[in-house]
């Protein structure tokens, strides 16, 4: 056993770990949160969530996905000059996007609730969410820096699982000393305080490195920003294309449809917990061997990470695809109508899974334009068939869009990765060298 593998097996199945408990603390939230404020509501907390999501990725400029690639770089050759150089020029600038959309979306927020959902309901709690961009933004920022330099529970925490588990803890002592009961407007603020929270408590890990110094020349932004700027288009429509027909169904449909969809939406995504868990050690691995000109490694590595998971994720397609209806019974009455929802959208993860970490070798590799107009076709194929099928179909229409799309862009990453590296992520057989090596990272920052 190589010992690429060996580490692999070893850092991946501690990542599965965490991101399994991440995976599973989300999901409790989603049920927490429909049992909760019922259907209505609750749809309009997510479609909320939603609008917040959408806002960090703008405001973090693709700066998250680009540390991650720098940041393993830099680590890679113990150069942790260049890492606080870097840190301290990408900060400031994403902390004054992340204030100034916030802002927007807190003075917009009734023209948003209105004019383009139609639902006065709305404005309250994205009122109250609008301060989480800056600090969403915060935490993810500092998760990917993690990530670069391989700490995948410090990268599974200040993503998402942190926020999570305080933000659960909030509702359990709200739950506890209050007898009143919980509103909308309650779980919008206890959401802002656990990402305030998480945020700080990541400034301050991150500081507490050994070698951190806030000194140096900071790089120039504007340098920083040609390799950023298409990593925000492809984080922002690959956002777009999770979220669109959530929001598309806010438009068009009622918010007990938005909260039926993202609970069948968000199991379904738990199928591709092991693609998640996989990415955050084979992606840095694969920028540090691309930048090492590793290329026949860089290979076995994908080949042998896409396997792994597309065996790990089997036993759960099968629960969800035979079980729909007693799974989605979790979120309270009247979720059962998602079994179908659940059963497309579980297939089109399973095939996301199957063609391994494709988008992110792209990105790792600096192929961020090839990425970029894989994601563009993506969300333009989802955007028609959500315009064709939301309005008639509903939540179902919403699936297939969003099923066919992903497809279609996996697709398109895999035919990418073939053309440019000369091997399928999900080889079957023995994993031999090719007689051609195809690339090397000549040409590519």
């Amino acid at each position: 056993m190589g010992p690429d593998v060996q580490e692999l097996l070893r850092k991946g199945s501690v990542s599965l770990v965490v991101r399994v408990v991440a995976g599973l603390v989300g999901f409790i939230v989603t049920v927490v949160a429909t049992r909760s404020l019922g259907q209505d509501a609750s749809g309009t907390f997510f479609l909320s969530l939603t609008i917040i999501t959408l806002s960090a990725t703008i405001a973090r400029f693709g700066f998250d996905q680009l540390l991650t690639r720098l940041v393993s770089n830099g680590s890679g050759r113990q150069d942790w000059d260049s890492i606080n150089r870097l840190y301290r020029a990408v900060l400031p600038f994403v902390l004054l996007i992340a204030a100034v959309t916030g802002t927007l979306l807190f003075v917009f927020a009734g023209l948003i609730s209105i004019m383009i959902f139609d639902k006065p309901e709305l404005v309250t709690a994205l009122r109250w969410m609008s301060a989480s961009v800056c600090t969403l933004s915060l935490h993810w920022l500092h998760a990917h820096c993690h990530q670069g330099l391989k700490k995948m529970v410090a990268f599974q925490w200040f993503q998402n699982l942190g926020v999570y588990s305080i933000f659960l803890v909030l509702i359990g002592m709200e739950t506890a000393v209050s007898s009143s009961e919980i509103t909308l407007v309650l779980f919008a603020q206890l959401y802002s305080v656990a990402s305030l929270l998480i945020a700080t408590w990541a400034v301050f890990t991150w500081r507490r490195q050994p070698w951190f110094a806030w000194q140096g020349v900071a790089p120039n932004v504007r340098v920083l920003l040609a390799d950023a700027t298409p990593l925000l288009g492809v984080a922002l429509i690959g956002q777009l294309i999770l979220w669109l027909p959530q929001l598309l169904l806010g438009v068009f449909r009622s918010t007990s449809d938005v909260s039926v969809y993202n609970s069948a939406f968000r199991t379904a995504q738990l199928t591709a917990i092991v693609l998640m868990a996989g990415n955050s050690i084979t992606l840095p691995k694969l920028a540090t061997l691309f930048h090492q000109n590793e290329v026949e490694r860089l290979r076995r590595v994908m080949v042998l990470s896409t396997r792994l998971m597309a065996i790990c994720c089997l036993p759960f397609i099968v629960v969800l695809l035979w079980f729909p209806v007693e799974v989605l019974a979790l979120f309270g009455k009247g979720y059962g109508t998602g079994a179908n929802v659940l059963r497309i959208l579980a297939l089109g993860q399973f095939f996301n899974v199957a063609t391994g970490s494709v988008g992110g070798l792209l990105n790792m590799t600096g192929r961020q334009r090839s990425s970029l107009r894989g994601n563009a076709l993506a969300f333009c194929l989802l955007s028609v068939l959500c315009i064709l099928l939301i309005p008639k179909y509903g939540i179902f229409g919403a699936a297939i869009a969003q099923a066919a799309s992903l497809t279609f862009q996996m697709t398109y990453f895999t035919w990418v990765v073939h053309r440019d590296f000369g091997f399928f992520p999900l080889a079957i057989g023995k994993i031999r060298t090719p007689s051609k090596c195809k690339v090397s990272n000549a040409g590519h920052p």
